[in-house]
């Protein structure tokens, strides 16, 4: 999906070269260092995502307590977003 997507290409271009270094060997080296070093990253935080979703899938099965609990925390999550999006407007 991200080799088809033009707006994340052109935001490898506009961010990448900054970290590229003329005088560190091939540019075509670093870019790809950088590349896979994103992927990387990438990759283990889609993990992480995978195996919490997967878990939050199997406990959602047992019922009622679980959607409580989630809307609970989404509940928080967008208080503590609006709380700290009016601070940073105010200050």
């Amino acid at each position: 999906i991200s080799l088809t997507n033009p707006q994340l290409a052109l935001f490898f271009l506009a961010f990448l070269p900054q970290f590229v270094v003329t005088g560190r060997g091939p540019v075509w080296a670093q870019f790809l260092t950088l590349g896979l070093t994103f992927n990387a990253c990438s990759l283990s935080v889609m993990l992480c995502v995978a195996v919490i979703t997967g878990s939050a899938g199997r406990a959602r099965i047992g019922g009622v307590r679980f959607r409580q609990v989630m809307r609970a925390l989404a509940g928080l999550a967008f208080l503590v977003l609006a709380v700290k999006s009016g601070v940073d407007l105010l200050g």
